[in-house]
């Protein structure tokens, strides 16, 4: 596989307050899901906000669409375990 084409395959995509603000206040379709999680974007200016292309189908979408509907400066913070820590009793 080209280098090129292996670095845009695993990069991380950069959610933009641009992407995060067509994503709040567009209405109709911006995301087409399947049943495995895998897509497309298909809204022009929310593919171009995000740096993708549109109606170009990406395996893990599924995530990217729960990062845009998480709260801005939360990004990371959904999976951080529990709240307390148990301690063991055990001596």
């Amino acid at each position: 596989m080209p280098v090129k084409r292996n670095k845009k395959k695993h990069r991380r995509t950069v959610i933009s307050d641009a992407a995060r603000a067509i994503w709040n206040q567009t209405h109709g379709e911006k995301i087409a899901l399947f049943d495995d999680g895998s897509g497309l974007i298909v809204n022009e200016q929310l593919a171009e906000a995000l740096g993708e292309e549109p109606f170009i189908v990406m395996l893990d979408l599924r995530a990217l669409v729960d990062d845009l509907e998480t709260p801005a400066g939360d990004e990371g913070k959904r999976n951080t375990g529990p709240a307390t820590v148990r301690k063991s009793n055990s001596s």
